[in-house]
């Protein structure tokens, strides 16, 4: 395996040295002059639609705007938002038009709902623009997948997927996006943080030797859900509540867990070939699939191992 790992690791670092896709910091990850395109547009405004108008999202498309006055990279606008949910159109757009009206352009006609208002919003600024990600990850290969055909840049938010097809599946979009000159990021925060870059830069040039064996553990209390369904269907509960139905939101170790595992991976300098782990529920007490305990052991093609819990 050729590991996808650099002293100083670009933004085409994520799955694996082949994908096409591309390893970023969620804090300021549209930072890069990549965007600044010929193709955005005839008065240079880098056109920016948000998919998932959740706290995540809107977090991420505020950094997208930052770009105009920290990068100096021109005039930055988000033109378009989407989500499932009505409610959440209508909040995200009062946070826009409140705090970055100068740079917020959202009339009815570009506000989408509905599970396919993503098209509706990427359409919106393709081809050349950027699309921020941060629906649940069990959509995100098919958003990646429609913006890369529509020629959009896109910053995604983890975690990437739910299962192997939809990550295989957005290995392939990464590859198709190489092709096409597009620039694929995900929220991987710690790659650009400059201790972690001169820490890895002194691990790799053997400063404590061979690595045989690594840990990685994260803890924090439970992550509740309404008591009730609030007369939403089943459906619409999961979705709104993505970190409690792994199929939703790809359970704890792909969505938070992540950071410390992509670290551990980039000080060894490659990529795990097996996993095996288990979980339980001990104390979660809300009636959905999330377990409250989780431990894994990966094994690295030359025998060293990585123990994950949490």
């Amino acid at each position: 395996m050729t590991s996808p790992h650099r002293t100083a690791p670009t933004r085409r670092e994520f799955l694996a040295g082949t994908t096409g896709l591309v390893a970023a910091a969620s804090t300021g990850a549209l930072t890069s002059p990549v965007f600044a395109s010929p193709h955005v547009g005839h008065d240079s405004t880098l056109r920016v639609a948000l998919v998932g108008c959740g706290g995540r999202g809107t977090g991420a498309a505020e950094q997208a705007l930052a770009t105009e006055r920290t990068l100096g990279l021109g005039p930055v606008k988000l033109v378009a938002i989407a989500d499932a949910f009505a409610d959440r159109i209508e909040s995200a757009r009062k946070f826009w038009r409140e705090q970055r009206a100068a740079q917020c352009d959202l009339p009815d006609e570009r506000c989408f709902t509905g599970f396919d208002a993503y098209r509706h919003a990427i359409d919106a600024v393709a081809p050349g623009g950027v699309v921020v990600l941060a629906s649940p990850a069990c959509f995100r290969a098919i958003h990646v997948d429609y913006a890369v055909d529509k020629g959009v840049h896109v910053f995604m938010e983890k975690a990437f997927g739910v299962d192997a097809p939809n990550l295989r599946r957005l290995i392939a979009a990464g590859k198709r996006a190489d092709g096409k000159r597009l620039v694929v990021v995900g929220g991987l925060m710690s790659r650009y943080a400059p201790y972690n870059e001169e820490l890895m830069a002194r691990v790799h040039a053997g400063a404590i030797g061979e690595i045989a064996h690594l840990e990685v553990c994260r803890m924090h209390g439970p992550v509740p859900l309404a008591a009730t369904h609030e007369g939403r269907s089943e459906l619409e509960y999961q979705i709104r509540h993505q970190w409690g139905f792994g199929w939703v939101g790809g359970t704890f170790i792909l969505d938070w867990l992540i950071h410390g595992i992509d670290l551990a991976c980039w000080m060894k300098n490659d990529w795990p070939v097996s996993a095996q782990g288990m979980g339980g529920r001990q104390l979660r007490a809300h009636p959905d699939t999330a377990f409250d305990h989780w431990a894994v052991q990966y094994t690295f093609a030359d025998g060293a191992t990585m123990i994950v819990n949490g």
